[in-house]
């Protein structure tokens, strides 16, 4: 009965957090974009994965879905190839990392299954570009190829490792504050980073990653992509 109980409570916990992070994603996405030509790039896949890495690759699916149609029922001027598009890019990021993560709950997992989540998000969104926005712009599929090698695969890939290194940056602190609040049960890292000390250089490499992955993307999208920053609705 108390093992039940415990359950229920550890689920309602993970659906809490799931919209929690599923209304932040959504806020992220309304404050803060960066525009390059007709594409719009903004933090939300990284608060998504984030939360999917706490609650499991079950909840990737799930936020990325709810957001998206979220957006497009408000503030999206897209329709509905803005709205695949959305579900295509979130689920292509968040659900490799969280899945990976799950079954390797440790720095190196965590590592693999971002690597993973750029390399499958990138070929999947150029996969996305040559087959759906032929359907929806009047494009054709040549000319839509002809964009890949300077706008299509840098915009993806740097879009892909920003997201990367805000989730590395973000991801420990998070937690750490849930399991503090009583959301979050305490977890085991495989033995990785027991002692202070080794929990100490786990997470200045940790950060330097993710401040290397997000200087080169800010630099690529400014420098050869030419992004601008937009705050605000």
């Amino acid at each position: 009965m108390n093992n039940t109980k415990r359950t229920n409570d550890q689920r309602i916990k993970r659906v809490a957090i799931a919209a929690m992070f599923t209304a932040l994603a959504y806020i992220v996405m309304l404050v803060f974009h960066i525009k390059v030509q007709f594409l719009t790039f903004e933090f939300k896949d990284a608060v998504m994965t984030i939360g999917a890495m706490i609650c499991g690759p079950v909840y990737a699916v799930i936020m990325s879905l709810v957001t998206s149609l979220i957006e497009f029922f408000t503030v999206s001027d897209t329709g509905a190839y803005g709205l695949i598009m959305n579900v295509v890019a979130s689920v292509a990021f968040t659900l490799p990392a969280s899945l990976i993560y799950k079954y390797k709950r440790s720095m190196t997992g965590a590592l693999i299954g971002l690597v993973t989540s750029i390399f499958t998000m990138t070929a999947l969104m150029l996969a996305a570009n040559l087959f759906i926005t032929p359907l929806y712009t009047g494009m054709d599929i040549k000319g839509v190829a002809e964009l890949i090698p300077a706008l299509l695969l840098p915009f993806n890939l740097t879009k892909a490792m920003l997201n990367a290194g805000v989730v590395i940056l973000l991801y420990k602190p998070i937690s750490t504050a849930l399991k503090k609040a009583k959301l979050l049960a305490p977890t085991a890292q495989n033995g990785e980073a027991t002692d202070r000390s080794g929990r100490i250089i786990t997470t200045i490499i940790m950060t330097l990653i993710s401040l290397i992955l997000i200087s080169i993307s800010v630099m690529i999208f400014v420098i050869v992509l030419g992004g601008k920053s937009r705050f605000g609705l």
